[in-house]
Parts: C-alpha cells; sequence; structure tokens
C-alpha cells in the first residue's frame, strides 16, 4: 500500500501484536497493507501476557506496546517505524482477593499535538502512576499523579482530547465498592478536572466505561452502566458538564464501548454494550441527541467483550461488530449512517472456537477497518474492512492466545 501522511508524517506500516504461549515470548507482525508479515519475538515476559495495548502517534512514525503479565508486571517497548528499540517496565502488583491481571489496570496515549506518548497505570495503592515520553525519552522512573482515588484503580482508559495536549483519563475502582473517576493531564505536569460520578457504575469486574472525542468539538464524553439498568454520559469542553442519561436499557451495562466519526465537522459518536442479560444493544448520538437503537441482539456471552464499534475513516459510516448467541463462531457485522441508519447485519466466516473479545481499529487516513477476534479454540483471526468489503480470515495466531483476557491490539 502506499504511504498513510498527515501533517506531513507518513507510514507504510501497521501493527499486530500479541501473547503466544508461556513457552514462547509475545509476538508482533507487521501489516503491508494486504499480508502481514511472519511472527517475530519481543522480549520474553515471566509468565503469559493478559492484556495487551498498542497505539501509535498522530505526529511521527512510532508506536508505543504495553503489556501486563500475568504476574502483574507491565511492560512498554517503543517502535520507531522500523523496530523495536527503549523498553521499560513497572510491578502493578497483586490485588486482595483476585488475580494480579484479570483487570486492565493501564492505558496509554499520545497526545494530539506534540505527540508525546503518556503511559498511566495503577498499582495496589491508591494514587495511580505515569510515565511521559518526550523529545524521544522515557521518564527514568513512575510519576506520582498527584490524585488520591477513593481505592485501588482496577481498569483505566485514557483518551486524547484533540486539538490540544490534554489526555482524559477514567480509572474504575471497586475493591471495596464501585467508583468511577476521570480526570484531564494538561499535556505539562498537572493532573486537573478531577470527577468522581454521582451515578455510581454497575460493578468493577468489567470495564463497564469508556471515553471517547467528538471530532467537530474536541469534546471528551465519559459513557458509563450506571445503577438501574442505565447508560450515563458526562462530557468535558472547558469543564465538566452535568450527568445525563444516555439510554435505559433493559439490564445492566456491562461492557461499553465508542468510536467518534473523523469526519470534518462531525459530532457523531456509536456506541456498543454488551448487557448483564446478554444482549448486545448499538447507539448513536448524533451531536445533539441520542437516536432510537435498533433491537437488541442476543450474544453468546457477557463475561467478555464480544462487541466493538470504529468509523469507517471520513464515509460517515459506523460499524459495529459482535458476537450472536445463534452463531457462536462467528462474528457479525452492521453498520449504520445518518442517511442509512441502522443497516442489515452481515454474518462472516466461522472460526475454530466459539468468538471471545472481538476488537476494531479504524485507520486514521484511509477507510480501511482492521478486525481482530478471538476464540475458544485459542485462535486469533484478522481481517481488513475496505470499500465496504470484508477480507478473507488470516490466522494471525493458532491456538496461542488467551481465552480470559484480551492480549493483543491492531494499530495503524
Amino acid at each position: 500500500m502506499g504511504a498513510r501522511c498527515h501533517d506531513g508524517q507518513c507510514r507504510t506500516w501497521g501493527l499486530a501484536a500479541y501473547d503466544a504461549t508461556a513457552t514462547t515470548p509475545p509476538r508482533y507482525r507487521v501489516w503491508d497493507g494486504s499480508n502481514l508479515s511472519a511472527e517475530v519475538d519481543l522480549p520474553p515476559t515471566s509468565t503469559d501476557v493478559a492484556w495487551v495495548v498498542l497505539r501509535s502517534s498522530p505526529r511521527g512514525n512510532e508506536a508505543v506496546l504495553g503489556a501486563l503479565d500475568d504476574d502483574g508486571n507491565l511492560t512498554v517497548h517503543t517502535w520507531n517505524g522500523a523496530s523495536w528499540g527503549e523498553t521499560w517496565s513497572a510491578a502493578l502488583g497483586s490485588i486482595v482477593g483476585g488475580p494480579r491481571s484479570n483487570t486492565r489496570r493501564f492505558d496509554l496515549a499520545f497526545e494530539a499535538t506534540t505527540g508525546d506518548a503518556l503511559v498511566v497505570f495503577a498499582d495496589v495503592t491508591p494514587t495511580f502512576k505515569y510515565r511521559r515520553r518526550t523529545q524521544g525519552r522515557w521518564d527514568e522512573v513512575d510519576q506520582l499523579a498527584d490524585v488520591a482515588l477513593d481505592d485501588v484503580g482496577l481498569w483505566v482508559r485514557a483518551e486524547p482530547r484533540p486539538g490540544t495536549n490534554d489526555v482524559m483519563v477514567a480509572v474504575l475502582t471497586g475493591a471495596s465498592g464501585n467508583a468511577l473517576h476521570a480526570l484531564r493531564w494538561n499535556g505539562v505536569d498537572e493532573w486537573k478536572s478531577r470527577i468522581e460520578t454521582a451515578a455510581r457504575p454497575v460493578g468493577s469486574s468489567t470495564p463497564c466505561f469508556d471515553l471517547v472525542a467528538e471530532s467537530a468539538t474536541g469534546n471528551v464524553m465519559l459513557l458509563w452502566g450506571a445503577a438501574g439498568s442505565t447508560l450515563h454520559s458526562r462530557v468535558f469542553s472547558a469543564s465538566w458538564g452535568a450527568e445525563t442519561t444516555a439510554y435505559t436499557l433493559p439490564s445492566k451495562a456491562l461492557w461499553v464501548t465508542a468510536a467518534s466519526d473523523p469526519t470534518p465537522g462531525s459530532r457523531n459518536v456509536a456506541v456498543g454494550v454488551i448487557t448483564a442479560d446478554a444482549y448486545v444493544e448499538r447507539g448513536v448520538w448524533d451531536g445533539t441527541a441520542w437516536l432510537a437503537r435498533p433491537a437488541a441482539v442476543p450474544v453468546r456471552a457477557h463475561d467478555v467483550r464480544g462487541v466493538d464499534v470504529a468509523f469507517a475513516g471520513t464515509t460517515g459510516r459506523a460499524v459495529f461488530a459482535y458476537n450472536e448467541l445463534a452463531t457462536p463462531t462467528q462474528v457479525t457485522t452492521a453498520t449504520w449512517t445518518a442517511a442509512e441508519g441502522h443497516g442489515n447485519p452481515v454474518l462472516l466466516p466461522p472460526a475454530d472456537g466459539d468468538i471471545l473479545f472481538v476488537q476494531l481499529r479504524a485507520d486514521w487516513q484511509t477507510n480501511d477497518i482492521m478486525l481482530l477476534s478471538s476464540d475458544t479454540s485459542s485462535g486469533l483471526t484478522q481481517r481488513c474492512w475496505r470499500q465496504g468489503t470484508w477480507s478473507d480470515g488470516t490466522v494471525t495466531a493458532d491456538g496461542t492466545v488467551s481465552r480470559v483476557s484480551e492480549p493483543f491490539m491492531f494499530c495503524w
């Protein structure tokens, strides 16, 4: 494929990173636009990797990979466009009453204007930590966010705020009760605009929340499943607005994932939810109101995130992917546009096992979308959406991927 360029920065690659088995280190493959390269090993971890986050810079030919292993160790690798370089690690420790890696206690983001990277993570204290990469160098030691939460962070999410160096961070705590916190990194040296939601989240065993930024306004929306079977919303512009109800659902929202339309001038946001009664719900914010949802679809399981959503470049088309109860080995996709509304579902060919985690990653320059899905045979399958058509499935990893967490990610 040709180079994809933005503000003078071009790249011709995509990356897939994933854990293999306990006997082999994590691995990665490079996407050239049509095919994945052969598997290449990353430096080994002490045990299996449970969670992977992989994101690329909007301002340079760089990517950062974070991997949390079963011993509670976070390892961060830096990609320069051709090879992996700087690596650092942090011991997050073991949370009392549960495995060390049963929740994703970290995330990373690139500041929108500088392209500096920020990794945020929670250990066994109520004060979460961070490291920043500026001018090509990582902080040498963990930095303490000058904000004490009510408890230990279990799930962490970071989202850059368009047009600024702000990064919004949400942390779900729950070792002794469920609370959702959100705050803002100011791009320099301070954490500001901290809130704790009044409507308490439904639980902490799943990430029942997400952050998403409107393209047109740069406003960042915090969405979460609240007690009482509602999907709540709170928006940050210059400050946090009031809490509102986005949707009233038939049961509690356990998994929440959202994406924004990158089309210039668009305020559209799409959200996918898996509920406690094992249904997938799909919704859309058009910048002024939450639109009517299509009929809920039964899914195979509610203990994994078998749903995701992404927008296909600047087409204005949202693509939802989910796993239906009636077709457990297959991923279903469905689209939405402002003109057409919610479209008819398309069923993709079956995997070797029942589908577990579903992941969509949209290219920031073209209209392509990459779909990764894990299954109960420990396989990982990749497909590319291009010009409205899904490619044949490529088995990225066969019989090696975790069946209880999400140790894989793709970035453009």
